[in-house]
């Protein structure tokens, strides 16, 4: 049995793949097998994984259609051999010492999860994703909990027993953006305790082309992600006050941004789809003005009652942030102005 199993999940990454693949065969830990999922790859992919597979017994390819990655990693631990395991991204890569940092921490502190940090990185940057702000120790909820839902929810940021994810009947949803998030939690709140590693050992790249620089195109599957999330809280039944406050900022944050991505009609059917999920309080501290420079009036300092949007395509006064009064949309020389949403007239300038 090897003591990792390192899962990689591929969909149409050739130009990427051979970068990840080199990075992991140069673990210094040696004792690994690489289970490599194509995922239905149409670009190529597939000829450099089985090159890479015949150069090195420990590389196992296995091949479905395009069912996501979610499906994908479910596959890997299922096939995964390894005492621990982690999951790579096929257009990211690892540093040489991931896998025997992190087993030798699992052994010394016998923990099912060791957490790391990363690099973003893109063509003309690169900053640290400092996962908990914990500097090299043990921890435990407690220390966890209040900085959950502040985090970036990706899977590749632990290092797991295989066991662990086994007896707590963890796997990843069937989702097409954000299949991390639900599954991280139930991680999170199902592990007794861990060992957090300041050091970044993984590289993140951010492709602009990414599923997750496009998530317009999928921007009301964010209502299946915070289903999910729900059905995870009420299955371990983690209902303390303030894990469900961190909660419902994280839900208030995402609807935003996701909204922010769309146009009408779409933007009318997503917030009428928030009406479903979201409390009135926290309906009210939605906003898809992604950007803008922002006014509010509250009444009593407790409700806003207008709030003001400006930026360069116009300016927009809504009641209660949901229904719009005034709007002046500005459109090359021409000023329109809308009032509850009818055309009162427009200006050439």
């Amino acid at each position: 049995m090897p003591k990792v199993s390192i899962i990689i999940p591929i969909y149409n990454t050739a130009p990427y793949i051979c970068k990840c693949l080199d990075s992991v065969l140069k673990q210094t830990l040696k004792d690994i097998e690489i289970i490599c999922i194509n995922d239905g790859c149409t670009d190529g992919t597939a000829e450099i994984l089985n090159e890479y597979s015949l150069a090195d017994k420990r590389i196992k390819v296995v091949a479905h259609n395009n069912l996501g990655l979610g499906v994908s990693r479910n596959e890997g631990i299922s096939k995964a051999e390894g005492e621990y395991l982690i999951f790579v991204d096929g257009d990211d890569w690892i540093e040489p010492e991931l896998c025997d940092e992190c087993y030798k921490k699992a052994k010394q502190y016998s923990v099912p999860l060791i957490s790391f940090n990363a690099y973003q990185v893109s063509k003309n940057s690169k900053k640290k994703l400092d996962y908990f702000g914990i500097t090299d120790r043990e921890v435990c909820w407690k220390d966890i909990s209040e900085r959950v839902f502040e985090s970036s929810f990706h899977s590749w940021h632990f290092f797991y027993k295989k066991s662990f994810l086994v007896e707590n009947n963890i796997l990843f949803p069937s989702l097409s953006l954000c299949e991390d998030v639900p599954f991280v939690l139930k991680v999170l709140l199902s592990v007794p305790h861990m060992y957090v590693l300041n050091k970044c050992y993984y590289n993140y790249y951010q492709r602009g082309d990414s599923i997750t620089s496009n998530i317009s195109l999928r921007a009301f599957d964010i209502f299946d992600v915070i289903g999910h999330c729900e059905q995870v809280l009420r299955e371990l039944e983690k209902n303390e006050n303030s894990l469900m406050e961190k909660f419902s900022c994280w839900k208030i944050k995402h609807l935003s941004l996701f909204g922010s991505k769309l146009k009408e009609p779409l933007k009318s059917m997503f917030l009428y789809k928030i009406s479903n999920v979201c409390s009135p309080n926290e309906m009210l501290q939605i906003s898809f003005e992604q950007g803008r420079k922002k006014y509010k009036v509250n009444l009593f300092g407790l409700f806003s009652v207008f709030r003001y949007y400006e930026c360069s395509e116009g300016v927009v006064l809504k009641l209660f942030n949901l229904l719009p009064i005034f709007r002046i949309a500005r459109n090359t020389n021409v000023k329109k102005f809308y009032l509850f949403g009818f055309l009162i007239g427009s200006i050439e300038q």
